[in-house]
């Protein structure tokens, strides 16, 4: 009896940690917003090598717009600038 009450005891306490372990793991996870500082500068398309656009979301409240230069720099962009929508919509054509 001793020995079932003791096994059911481990498997109680092993089921009961299986969730929090995922929910520790989700803590972990990179939540925060990747711009410091954003820029309001043009920058001409033949200069950029990749651009990502991260919407807001629980990690970081503010759209993010990251571009990587030709010569390995990276700059962090306002989207709301006027330049930078006229630009989003001729990617989008």
């Amino acid at each position: 009896m001793r020995f079932t009450s003791a096994s059911l005891l481990l498997l109680l306490l092993a089921i009961s940690l299986s969730p929090v372990q995922g929910f520790l793991e989700a803590n972990y996870t990179n939540l925060k917003c990747n711009c410091i500082q954003q820029t309001s500068a043009f920058i001409p398309m033949q200069r950029i090598q990749r651009l990502q656009i991260s919407p807001a979301g629980s990690g970081c409240p503010n759209v993010e717009v990251i571009v990587w230069m030709k010569n390995n720099t990276v700059v962090c962009l306002n989207p709301y600038t006027k330049w930078f929508r006229k630009f989003l919509k001729m990617l989008q054509k």
